[in-house]
């Protein structure tokens, strides 16, 4: 799949056809609704700025083919090659899109935990979804030995702390 672009939305831009060698476009057969199949206009370099519903923006240059496109609809449509490229997920269900978010999560032992949390902090609720085995080892002779096996797990009830 590649990225498609208004011829219209070309023109008004003034853009000409991308006529290097070096890129090696090559046009593919693309099939529409009903075995019919649009015109295409050859490939175009656009610099575009996308900006996702979170405000978040990316700048980037790409070769686009240009089509034959409803004036009412976008004139610019990604390819499923470049929405895995920059991480967009579509959001079907509000008609709007975003990249991917990685959420900042930082993993601390429960004692830790217990340690970090002042006392003003009222915490309504803490579970625990791994348990954390703590184990000393020392090297007798050539041979580990475990010594001592503790598990350690935090549990406030529901308004302490």
């Amino acid at each position: 799949m590649v990225d498609l672009v208004s011829i219209s939305f070309i023109k008004s831009l003034g853009l000409s056809r991308c006529t290097k060698v070096k890129h090696r476009h090559t046009e593919p057969v693309l099939e529409g609704v009903g075995q019919t199949h649009p015109r295409t206009y050859g490939f175009f370099h656009l610099r575009l700025r996308i900006t996702d519903r979170w405000n978040r923006s990316l700048e980037f240059k790409r070769p686009f083919l240009a089509v034959d496109r409803n004036s009412g609809d976008s004139p610019v449509l990604l390819g499923r090659p470049t929405l895995k490229d920059f991480k967009i997920n579509i959001c079907n269900g509000i008609d709007s899109w975003e990249f991917e978010q990685r959420p900042k999560v930082t993993k601390v032992s429960p004692v830790k935990f217990a340690r970090e949390i002042s006392s003003t902090t009222r915490v309504f609720e803490v579970q625990v979804t791994q348990r954390y085995k703590m184990t000393t080892i020392t090297k007798t002779r050539g041979k580990m030995k475990a010594l001592a096996t503790a598990t350690t797990s935090v549990t406030y009830p529901k308004g302490s702390a």
